[in-house]
């Protein structure tokens, strides 16, 4: 090993000067073919020669799928660092934490009050060397919004707000076909466990366990006359962060 590491070094360092280092690469290659250790050695002794000799420093790629980082949720980035392979990366990040993935990291801010920073780095002959660092703004989620599936497939958006009254008209041939309720947002997929629907005019409640509309609150929607009103209340959903939330009520008046 010790022969075969003089013999690289001698090649290496007589004809750096005379010739670059791209071109002495076929014969780098060559030697290490059949040892990696040599050849992450190699390659990281190429790197710090090219960097005293040119001031080359490496470009680094941090990537998101959005430009600010969301709040309490796994946040897909990616990073390159040009001459580096994959595993010789490393990561640390301030206000969040974060998980190595196949196709790069997951950042999991911890609050939204302060910025998370992710730096890279890399261990070059045994030193830590860190190529930069990209700092992200975090934001709470969007509250997501409540959608009731019809048994024809369709979709419809219902309208639900904390502050703002907000009433939704639906024909009563879109009140027969009413099959689940869902939750639904952008970035997080949302389970809904359990909702009640309540007569407005008779103060009747009815309970569901889960998404799906019981028999019972099909015949409450089935018994509503021209302006009256039904609300869906204590809508309980479970995100991927295996928090509970507890959505805002939404009020269905039939219309024509």
């Amino acid at each position: 090993m010790k022969y075969v590491l003089l013999l690289v070094f001698s090649v290496f360092f007589t004809n750096c000067n005379v010739q670059s280092i791209k071109e002495k690469d076929a014969e780098i290659e060559k030697l290490t073919n059949e040892n990696e250790e040599l050849r992450k050695y190699i390659k990281n002794l190429k790197w710090w020669v090219e960097n005293e000799q040119n001031s080359y420093v490496p470009i680094v790629t941090v990537s998101a799928d959005l430009s600010v980082l969301y709040l309490g949720i796994d946040n897909p980035i990616s990073i390159v660092v040009q001459g580096f392979l994959q595993e010789e990366i490393s990561i640390t990040v301030t206000n969040g934490s974060y998980e190595k993935t196949k196709r790069g990291w997951n950042i999991r801010p911890i609050s939204a009050d302060e910025e998370t920073a992710v730096t890279v780095q890399a261990m070059i002959n045994d030193t830590l060397t860190i190529f930069g660092t990209r700092v992200f703004r975090v934001v709470p989620l969007s509250p997501p919004l409540v959608y009731v599936r019809l048994s024809s497939n369709k979709e419809i958006k219902v309208q639900n707000d904390f502050y703002t009254k907000t009433l939704n008209y639906l024909s009563s041939e879109q009140l027969k076909l009413f099959k689940k309720l869902l939750v639904q947002h952008p970035l997080v997929d949302y389970e809904v466990l359990s909702f009640s629907m309540k007569n407005m005019q008779n103060r009747v409640i009815e309970n569901a366990e889960g998404e799906d509309f019981t028999d019972k609150q099909l015949k409450m929607l089935a018994r509503l006359k021209k302006g009256e009103t039904i609300e869906i209340t204590d809508i309980i959903a479970i995100g991927r962060d295996n928090i509970k939330r507890k959505l805002p009520p939404v009020e269905i008046q039939l219309g024509e």
